[in-house]
């Protein structure tokens, strides 16, 4: 299951906890946040000038992306003790994969609790369903079922302004109507948006999430239901480590060479830890990697087991490679070999180019095969 989770007045609350005056976040000419709303009907998008001749005594605060780092780490952070892959699509939205816990509405009441802040979210089985049943479920928190949606306006649908406006002068106001609709009737009067329409009102969205948080490792959870002795049956239910460790990889383009095992489990805690020569990259090297490191586990039984990959590197990074040496590197090479040149004389070190022989004699004659250039 995936849970959609928007802190709503993301700008403007933590500024209103340190003041516990309204306040106003504004960007440009625009309103951008407001909290508490109060009774003006004042919206994100309205003119700034609006506002202010409506609005006596409120902090208007100008948005500065810089004092909302710390803050969205914050909440983030929250998140990541409740899912392993998390999808964060703008500073205060984000989708969380709640799929291993067997009560996941359970576990987002939970993570909003802990964030402590206005935040609406709804658990569904896809991206779109999940998001459709958060706003429709109004500003506080309420959890929906999928046969609810059919009751929930278009207007929460992610379409162009001209589309909706299209769609309430044809009388289709509610996804109910508009899932009732055939493709081909759909394709008539909206030919670009037809396909998406079509799916977005039955919340299908095949498009998994992209485990994007947090940005330095991936990590995976396993509970299990009794506990686990047999090593053999440890690296089978491991495989599913691997293939989400490495699906979380290919998210993030990205390899690493460390590997680390909390293992729980009557009681007791065993940490293991392990650098590899070799990236780690896909899925064979994770199960590879994975077998090598619980192979040495000490722990008996083991109840629940997080694994995780530190320190990752976008792809082609993580192993040094002549060419991805800096200039620095090379200039330092370059006078080590004339100082070779200048104590042995000149012949000591012959740059490849200079020879006037094929490539393969000179990789011969390199390793000592000096009769191959006769």
């Amino acid at each position: 299951m995936i849970a959609y989770l928007d802190h709503i007045h993301f700008y403007a609350y933590p500024l209103w906890l340190e003041s516990r005056n309204q306040t106003l976040v504004y960007s440009g000419h625009r309103v951008l946040d407001l909290y508490p709303t109060g009774e003006m009907g004042i919206q994100p998008g309205d003119r700034l000038a609006e506002a202010r001749s409506v609005l006596r005594g409120a902090d208007f605060i100008e948005y500065e992306p810089a004092r909302y780092t710390a803050y969205q780490e914050h909440w983030l952070k929250i998140c990541a003790k409740a899912s392993s892959r998390i999808e964060p699509i703008s500073p205060s939205v984000a989708y969380l994969d709640l799929a291993g816990h067997a009560d996941p509405v359970d576990v987002l009441e939970k993570v909003i609790k802990r964030i402590a802040a206005p935040c609406q979210g709804a658990v569904g089985p896809t991206k779109a369903a999940a998001r459709l049943l958060a706003l429709g479920s109004g500003p506080l928190w309420q959890q929906a079922s999928i046969e609810h949606l059919s009751e929930f306006p278009t207007s929460i649908l992610e379409a162009k302004k001209p589309t909706l406006e299209k769609m309430n002068v044809l009388g289709i106001r509610t996804l109910g109507q508009l899932s009732a609709l055939p493709i081909s009737t759909l394709q008539k009067h909206f030919p670009q948006e037809a396909k998406a329409l079509y799916h977005a009102a039955r919340g299908l969205d095949l498009e998994p999430i992209k485990a994007l948080y947090p940005p330095g490792e991936c990590q995976f959870q396993l509970v299990f239901d009794s506990a686990i002795e047999c090593t053999e049956h440890l690296m089978e239910l491991a495989l599913y480590a691997g293939r989400d460790l490495a699906q979380q990889l290919q998210d993030r383009d990205a390899s690493t060479h460390t590997l680390t095992a909390k293992l729980e489990g009557d009681g007791q805690i065993e940490r293991l830890k392990r650098r590899f020569a070799r990236p780690i990259s896909d899925l064979v090297t994770c199960m590879a990697a994975l077998r090598l490191l619980l192979q040495n586990r000490t722990l008996a039984q083991v109840e629940k087991i997080t694994i995780k990959l530190t320190k990752l590197e976008k792809k082609g990074t993580a192993q040094d490679s002549l060419y991805g040496q800096s200039q620095a590197s090379i200039r330092t090479l370059s006078e080590i070999g004339n100082n070779f040149r200048e104590l042995y004389g000149r012949p000591v070190i012959v740059p490849g180019g200079e020879w006037d022989i094929p490539r393969r004699k000179r990789l011969l004659h390199a390793y000592g095969f000096h009769g191959a250039i006769q």
